[in-house]
């Protein structure tokens, strides 16, 4: 992927920022303000390229700013990305406070004009540590005046718009439909109960043995994945 082509897009700020210690990236794209302060959760994630990291960083941007105006709320859409050297499940946590600690550096950075909260590989325990740097977080834990983990609520909402596309698409209940969650994180797992539930035929895709979940006879096994 061109480096200068993913520099150049419709968005209104690119914030970057490298730490030699951790061999870390950090990205901020803020894609719009239009309708308030952005905001955008913070995703740590191993990438290809500094490149692919920007990329992903302002795609998911420019889907906030479109969930925001669709729910009539008064903010613009934003989003960070942590690119790291190793995965998340391999940094110990030193390193892992020193990064979120950095992170946070960059938010405060831009006053109030991005606001972030949990996504992939980031917990409300995350977001505890970057409220001791910047107020400006969502999905603080309860302990620190927050609203805690928004996994059930998202999980929810994604097993009702299943619902609601098998309907539409003439398909009637999940109920014996064949249903595929890709990541049992802490969101794909509570998708893949509710559809479990519901009587669907379970496909995922998990690579972290320790995020399979239960689920028994609703799953079926691929050739050359990992089963239960």
């Amino acid at each position: 992927m061109r480096l200068d082509k993913t520099l150049c897009w419709d968005g209104e700020l690119t914030v970057t920022r490298h730490d030699r210690e951790t061999g870390v990236s950090f990205i901020i794209r803020l894609d719009s303000t239009r309708l308030g302060p952005a905001a955008g959760g913070t995703r740590a994630a191993q990438y290809a390229s500094f490149g692919e990291a920007l990329d992903d960083a302002g795609r998911l941007a420019g889907a906030m700013t479109v969930k925001m105006a669709v729910s009539n709320l008064p903010m613009g859409g934003g989003k960070s990305v942590i690119a790291l050297p190793a995965p998340r499940n391999e940094i110990d946590p030193g390193t892992w406070k020193r990064i979120l600690t950095l992170h946070a550096e960059n938010i405060d950075k831009l006053a109030g004009n991005y606001w972030t909260g949990p996504d992939v590989n980031t917990n409300s325990s995350d977001m505890d540590i970057i409220n001791d740097t910047t107020e400006f977080v969502f999905g603080r834990s309860a302990a620190r005046g927050g609203s805690g983990s928004s996994a059930f609520n998202t999980s929810s909402g994604v097993f009702e718009a299943m619902k609601a596309t098998a309907v539409h698409g003439g398909l009637g209940t999940l109920d014996g439909l064949t249903v595929l969650v890709q990541g049992l994180g802490a969101v794909g797992s509570g998708v893949a109960d509710l559809a479990s539930q519901a009587g669907a035929r379970l496909l995922v895709s998990e690579p972290t043995p320790s995020g399979w979940p239960g689920l028994g006879d609703a799953v079926t096994p691929l050739s050359g994945s990992m089963t239960s």
